[in-house]
This record gives structure tokens, sequence and C-alpha cells, in this order.
């Protein structure tokens, strides 16, 4: 048995604030939980302090405000 990791439906990692106002959850990172941990931990401290956060911040709340089709890429610049 090679452990296990948390994953979410979509892909996306979970970092947002849960319950009381203090409480946050960072979770979900799958197979990406140390190469993403820098992003995450910077964003859940964005939170913590009540610093404006990035766009991108919505596509990790929780609960998820609406269904995506397929997992973001924040790598893909082609845009």
């Amino acid at each position: 048995d090679g452990g296990y990791y948390t994953v979410t439906p979509d892909g996306r990692p979970f970092i947002a604030r849960h319950g009381a106002q203090n409480a946050f959850v960072c979770s979900g990172m799958g197979t990406f939980g140390l190469m993403s941990s820098p992003a995450a931990g910077e964003l859940a401290a964005l939170l913590a302090l009540g610093k404006p956060l990035p766009p991108h911040a919505e596509a990790f709340d929780w609960p998820r405000k609406a269904a995506v089709e397929r997992a973001l890429d924040l790598l893909d610049d082609s845009a």
C-alpha cells in the first residue's frame, strides 16, 4: 500500500474559511501537495490575515459556488 491521498471530486483543493470566523480548510491537494503547498500556504495566509485575495482564489473556495467541467490549470498561460 502506497498510502492515501485526499482529493476533491473536481481535482481542485479546498482553501477557504470553514465555519467559525477563525477556522480555515486547506486540503485536497492530492498528489500535488508538496508542489502546491507554497501557493496554498500563501493563499491560506491571505485569508487568515483578511488581505485581498487574488482573482484565482475563488477556484478553491468551499463549498464550490458552481460546478466545473474540468480541473483548473493554473500553469496554463496560453490565454
